[in-house]
């Protein structure tokens, strides 16, 4: 409610850290600042003439059951990502197999072209 053109540099940046603290926390006093789509949605309603069921309330399970789905989505992507022993093994081994091949061209010598490449069918 203040008019930035009358205010000074100094204290326009208090007000703006003052600002950027509510924003940061989750404390800013008006719910527009969080979700501007419903609360457009529900001004809308107001200026129909409809009800609006107002809960200020904090619902738990409902934060409890999104932490719960964000904890699954990320634990099966890990699990995903993780390689079993014998796919280890196997990328080692091949990995041995290119400084093989790259010493034994350095000496001269003739090289299978499949030393050292992963073939498709071998993966599955």
């Amino acid at each position: 409610m203040l008019n930035p053109e009358t205010l000074s540099k100094a204290k326009e940046k208090e007000i703006f850290k003052q600002f950027m603290e509510d924003y940061n926390t989750g404390t800013l006093p008006n719910e527009k600042y969080y979700d501007i789509k419903q609360y457009e949605q529900r001004m809308t309603a107001v200026r129909m003439g409809e009800t609006v069921d107002k809960s200020d309330s904090y619902d738990f399970m409902k934060d409890l059951e999104a932490a719960k789905s964000s904890q699954r989505r990320s634990a099966a992507a890990s699990s995903e990502q993780l390689m079993d022993r014998s796919r280890l093994e196997e990328l080692r081994k091949l990995q041995t197999d290119r400084v093989q091949k790259e010493k034994m061209q350095r000496l001269g010598m003739d090289v299978s072209e499949n030393l050292g490449v992963r073939l498709e069918d071998k993966l599955r």
